[in-house]
């Protein structure tokens, strides 16, 4: 069986499979989504809690490595034509530190974030340009159980 097959109850060819060693997670998983997963899709995805597939009650995430980069959309129509999004690990985005800070609190306490922004500046990007956003950035990440690592110099 294929964990999609698995999950969804899809028969279709081509499905890598399984090994065996893997059989018990697959059965906490599909165990999980059987009874939490239409619940979990119900939620708009800005309001779900994380994944927690196959956590036994009581069990907590363990740590990530995270990293984090700041990106600058060239084509925003923006008064000053800078807009800029955080981005987790290559592939999550937030337009605003608000809409991060919330991801980081459903974080796994002691994950590492490391930022490593380099040395360059245009002078408006979010937390780099203002000492006292940073210092409250890192105090919030502390606040959270998160390690916050930043590299200045890239």
């Amino acid at each position: 069986e294929c964990l999609t097959h698995t999950v969804e109850n899809v028969d279709r060819p081509g499905w890598e499979e399984y090994e065996k060693r893997e059989k018990e997670e697959l059965v906490k998983w599909h165990k999980w989504w059987k009874d939490k997963g239409p619940a979990f899709m119900a939620k708009p995805a800005t309001h779900r809690e994380p994944l927690k597939g196959g956590l036994s009650p009581g069990e907590e995430r363990k740590p990530e490595n995270l990293t984090l980069t700041l990106a600058w959309i060239a084509d925003a129509e923006s008064v000053d034509g800078k807009n800029y999004i955080f981005v987790v690990n290559g592939v999550i985005a937030y337009r605003t530190l608000d809409g991060l800070k919330k991801y980081i609190q459903e974080l796994p306490k002691k994950s590492p974030l490391t930022w490593t922004p380099g040395c360059c500046r245009q002078g408006s990007e979010p937390l780099l340009s203002f000492e006292e956003e940073m210092q409250d950035f890192k105090a919030f990440c502390k606040s959270c159980g998160i390690h916050f690592v930043l590299v200045p110099s890239g």
